[in-house]
């Protein structure tokens, strides 16, 4: 996997906040205490139960999402549970 792909995102996200880059494919489970912005494509599940998640202009996720804040500018199918928005 990619350092940069994962790296903090500096002056677009805060320090703790992980990305998963454009170019990225995951299947499978995604669970974490840090926020994430997605911009490749996910399928399966994602649970950040106390942290945001933000899907990209270019994601694509289909999953079951599980978090504290969901923030979507790309493509979601699936369930999602957010406990703020």
């Amino acid at each position: 996997m990619s350092t940069d792909a994962m790296r903090p995102l500096g002056g677009t996200a805060d320090r703790g906040t992980a990305r998963l880059g454009a170019s990225l494919n995951v299947k499978g489970e995604i669970s974490g205490s840090e926020d994430l912005l997605i911009d490749g494509s996910v399928e399966g599940l994602i649970q950040l139960d106390e942290r945001k998640l933000t899907v990209g202009a270019t994601a694509k996720v289909t999953a079951d999402i599980i978090a504290r804040e969901v923030v979507v500018y790309g493509t979601v199918k699936g369930n999602l549970r957010a406990k703020d928005r």
